[in-house]
């Protein structure tokens, strides 16, 4: 075998280097192909190479289309071109099949596809060969929508047409043509164009001919004869046109039948004067004017705007037809269709731009009013060969409706002011549960932004034991229904919210969304529960009241004999069961001593008194009680007002709050007791750094008989709670993980 060097020498190589010289010129000739070309591996259509076209055209990286299944890129995404495809993989070979696919970016491709069965390394393979045509599928399909469009033009034009190749062999002619010689489409293509004139105009044709030859485009009247023999007067455009390599290899021809020019005159003259009608018939003012800005049309509607006369204006240019409406010279929108590249916009309040029409409103002057707004449209005018003749303004006075539309933003803004600073939330849901508006009383009571809130479900904001209830309310109101319930909200925070929600249906022909109405109502709730827990204080108080001495008593007599008993010596042996019983007796009778301190009716001496002094005097004791825990206390009390308090009361308040505060806490942490002024109230708070107390009961707090503690009796607080009351107090509670504060709110008395 021989090969040849750089310089054209004979070269013998052996097998093995002719092979890998034709491998290394297939690997070049692959990768730098400009079609897109890949090897596919029959047996699970894995890509084994792909070249940079390849990589190019369907967008997709070295990494993403190498080793993997063709049909991961996704490239066929519709079926049809799946469907393609795999009858294409079936034929041993593929020659020019046009397909379609989508690259990367998602954009729809064309080109011409081939594909060869090729065996590389023991595995039989497919070799793809994409050519791109996209490019030209686009122009194709533009080039057949625009040949549909023109031969659309062509049929139903109204002069005749006809095209003759360089021979002057007709090859298109239209219907028109043929009606206006006697003959039939059929009958007059592909014969030459001579045949339709007499000897004497076939000898000026040929002479013409030849101007179409040295490229002269020209218009003048011609003589063609009929089939019945008779001739044909036309004023005949003729066009030449050329093939690609510049060669001449026809003529156009557009005939214009004028036997009868002086029908057509007239018929000329009544089409005017049918616009003319028109155009007082339509109701905007309207004018023309020429290239040259002379006003040739100004209708009666234009005259009643204006107060000047049609014969008063036409004619007359230099922007004469803009001084009644702005009292001077300028351009109008008129003017700057032609003259499109004029810097006038910022003449008029508002533009906008479809094509070549313009559209303008501005603040002008007419006849009747000194300040009137009119809105205009302006178009260009064309003639039959698409150049621009003038142009068309009409004027519309909407002074009425731009005073509506003001009036109506006005409300709008006057609405919208009294939504965003009503005392209630106000949102809007579409039929899919949606937030679409939400004021800004809503938002902060939620504790969250507007933009927050809009476009989420409205069930994100509601408690879940109330979703059901909401689920209802929706479904009365999507059956036209309006709704009104109590609502629990989950805050931003976590906190709850409750609220009277007044839901109504947005209804046109059918169900659209709700508008509903929020009033905070957490205050109300808040106090309902001190009522009903008050209530229930009272309650227990009166049968503490009525039963607690007659349990004393028994138990008070029991108590003396077991003393008595225990001091017999027979009883030895069983005194510390004795002991026992006595304490427990003893812890009873505390626990009736609780109990009894619920009685609303129970006697409390009120007294002007230091509240800090209380807890100073009180803080030994809760600080002895805290390092005996490992604990630690701190006290932070302002300057406040005297009050009107039982001392012992408030002591024994103190206490219980401080040491449910103790024992809510681990080692090492802390308890703070503090003392401020709040506007007409003085604040005493408990606040501990325990993991605060359960939500669920949290609601529950001051019942008596709750107790999260193993040997609790549930009255502490319930104590606490029922000595507020005495004093005209109440106590609030905060909790979360990071611990627990109580709220004691005093009165300030009168005068202090």
């Amino acid at each position: 075998m021989e090969g040849y060097d750089n310089t054209g020498n004979r070269l013998a190589l052996t097998n093995d280097e002719l092979l890998r010289l034709s491998e290394e010129r297939f690997n070049r000739a692959f990768h730098v192909n400009p079609s897109m070309m890949a090897i596919i591996r029959k047996r699970d259509e894995v890509c084994l190479d792909a070249n940079q076209s390849f990589l190019i055209g369907t967008g997709y990286s070295h990494e993403e289309v190498v080793g993997h299944n063709i049909r991961e890129l996704k490239l066929w995404r519709e079926p049809e071109d799946r469907q393609i495809i795999k009858r294409a993989l079936q034929e041993n070979s593929v020659q020019g099949l046009e397909v379609s696919y989508t690259n990367k970016s998602g954009e729809k491709q064309y080109g011409l596809a081939f594909k060869e069965n090729v065996v590389i390394d023991d595995e039989e393979c497919y070799l793809g060969v994409m050519v791109d045509i996209t490019d030209v599928r686009v122009i194709k399909e533009a080039l057949e929508v625009k040949e549909e469009m023109y031969r659309q033009i062509v049929e139903t034009a109204h002069e005749g047409i006809w095209l003759v190749d360089a021979d002057y062999q007709i090859t298109f002619v239209n219907e028109k043509m043929a009606e206006m010689l006697g003959y039939t489409v059929e009958e007059m293509t592909g014969e030459l164009l001579y045949k339709f004139m007499d000897d004497e105009w076939q000898t000026i044709a040929r002479e013409q001919g030849k101007n179409r030859r040295r490229g002269i485009a020209e218009q003048y009247e011609f003589k063609y004869q009929r089939k019945d023999g008779k001739g044909v007067w036309t004023l005949t455009s003729v066009s030449p046109f050329y093939a690609r390599d510049g060669s001449w290899s026809g003529s156009l021809g557009m005939i214009v039948d004028i036997n009868h020019r002086k029908d057509f005159e007239q018929a000329l003259r009544e089409s005017n004067r049918r616009v003319a009608d028109i155009l007082n018939f339509l109701p905007d003012a309207t004018l023309v004017i020429d290239c040259k800005g002379r006003v040739i049309a100004w209708n009666k509607a234009a005259e009643e705007m204006t107060g000047i006369k049609s014969e008063d204006i036409i004619g007359k240019g230099d922007y004469e037809y803009s001084i009644p409406f702005y009292g001077y010279r300028r351009p109008i929108l008129v003017d700057h269709v032609l003259n499109y590249e004029q810097d006038w916009e910022p003449n008029y309040s508002r533009i906008e731009l479809k094509g070549r029409v313009v559209i303008g409103e501005n603040l002008c002057r007419t006849i009747d009013n000194p300040r009137a707004y009119l809105w205009a449209v302006a178009t260009p005018l064309y003639d039959i060969q698409g150049n621009i003749t003038g142009a068309i303004e009409s004027i519309r006075d909407i002074t009425d409706r731009r005073q509506a539309e003001n009036n109506l933003k006005a409300s709008e803004e006057q609405y919208r002011r009294i939504v965003e600073t009503a005392n209630e939330g106000i949102w809007l849901n579409d039929r899919d549960n949606k937030i679409t508006f939400v004021n800004q009383k809503m938002a902060d009571m939620l504790g969250y932004t507007v933009e927050d809130i809009i476009g989420c479900s409205l069930f994100k904001f509601i408690a879940k034991d109330h979703r059901q209830m909401a689920c209802i309310m929706m479904d009365r109101n999507r059956k036209g229904i309006r709704v009104e319930h109590d609502f629990k909200f989950r805050c931003r925070d976590g906190s709850s919210l409750w609220a009277v929600v007044s839901m109504s249906p947005i209804i046109n022909k059918k169900y659209l969304g709700s508008l509903a109405m929020v009033s905070d109502v957490t205050e109300r709730k808040k106090l309902e529960l001190q009522m009903a827990r008050l209530d229930r204080l009272n309650l227990v108080g009166q049968i503490a009241a009525c039963i607690g001495h007659e349990i004393r008593n028994p138990m008070t007599s029991v108590r003396g004999f077991l003393q008595m008993l225990a001091g017999e010596e027979i009883y030895n042996q069983d005194k510390e069961h004795f002991e026992l019983m006595i304490e427990e007796l003893d812890r009873a009778n505390s626990i009736i001593t609780e109990f009894l301190s619920l009685a609303r009716n129970k006697n409390i001496e009120l007294k002007l008194n230091d509240l800090n002094s209380i807890v100073k005097g009180l803080f030994p004791i809760i600080n002895a009680e805290a390092l005996i825990q490992d604990k630690f206390a701190e006290i932070n009390l302002e300057e406040i007002p005297k009050l009107l308090l039982d001392e012992s009361e408030i002591r024994q308040l103190i206490l219980n709050l401080a040491r449910n505060a103790l024992e809510a806490m681990s080692s090492e942490k802390g308890l703070m007791l503090k003392t401020l002024r709040e506007g007409a109230e003085v604040i005493l708070s408990v606040q501990d750094q325990g993991s605060g107390i359960d939500p669920n009961i949290l609601g529950e707090i001051g019942t008596p008989f709750i107790t999260t503690k193993e040997e609790g009796t549930g009255l502490g607080l319930p104590v606490c709670y029922s000595i507020a009351a005495r004093h005209d107090a109440t106590i609030e509670v905060e909790s979360d993980a990071a611990g627990t504060t109580f709220f004691v709110r005093f009165k300030i008395p009168a005068g202090i």
